[in-house]
């Protein structure tokens, strides 16, 4: 019987492969990262748009708010000068100049009694009934005629008016209003003596309007 060969015995030889250093442009090299964080402008395009509008706009309105202020200013301008117009005129028609009294004309029937002197009517002109007529003038306007007649001559072309001088001449312009209206009258009144019986005497000419 064979004899048991004994186990052979393997040494084994483990190499250990000693790491050989990397270069050091092969080492990871780690980036520095920048503790501040990156700021990112971002161009607002709607703003920026915005804003230029704006700025074509604004002049615009500016330009349009001096027109109207000047259009308001013409207007009140003229309404100023306007009222000032009226309000001169007002006070030059209602109140009398400086150092000239008022003439009592203005009002003569609430200031001259026209009863307060008696006419006599005289009939120059010719013409029949005239003094008739001028009887009816008179007194309607509010005079008083004591008595009608003819004159010593018919050629008065115009119609004459004689006073007493003591006869109120606010009384003589409204006896010539009254008359005017029908009558030429002369401009110049006649003065009668003081002796004579009669105030007024009112001789009718030819001549009538």
């Amino acid at each position: 019987m064979p004899k048991d060969k004994e186990p052979e015995t393997r040494v084994i030889v483990e190499e250990i492969l000693t790491p050989i250093d990397e270069p050091e442009e092969k080492k990871d090299v780690k980036p520095e990262i920048d503790a501040k964080p990156v700021e990112k402008k971002v161009v607002d395009n709607k703003s920026s748009t915005n804003f230029n509008i704006f700025w074509i706009i604004f002049p615009g309105i500016i330009l349009l708010g001096l027109l109207m202020g000047g259009i308001i200013a013409y207007y009140s301008g003229l309404n100023k000068i306007k009222s000032s117009e009226s309000t001169t005129i007002i006070k030059t028609t209602s109140q009398p100049t400086t150092g000239i009294e008022a003439s009592p004309s203005a009002s003569p029937v609430a200031k001259i009694d026209l009863s307060k002197y008696k006419i006599k009517i005289l009939n120059g002109s010719g013409i029949k009934g005239e003094a008739g007529k001028v009887q009816t003038i008179l007194e309607k306007a509010g005079f008083t005629v004591s008595a009608t007649g003819n004159a010593s001559k018919y050629d008065y072309a115009k119609t004459q008016i004689q006073a007493k001088s003591d006869v109120d001449k606010n009384f003589i312009e409204q006896l010539k209003t009254a008359l005017s209206k029908s009558y030429i009258t002369e401009d110049k009144v006649q003065t009668l003596s003081a002796s004579d019986s009669d105030s007024v005497i009112v001789t009718v000419g030819k001549s009538s309007n």
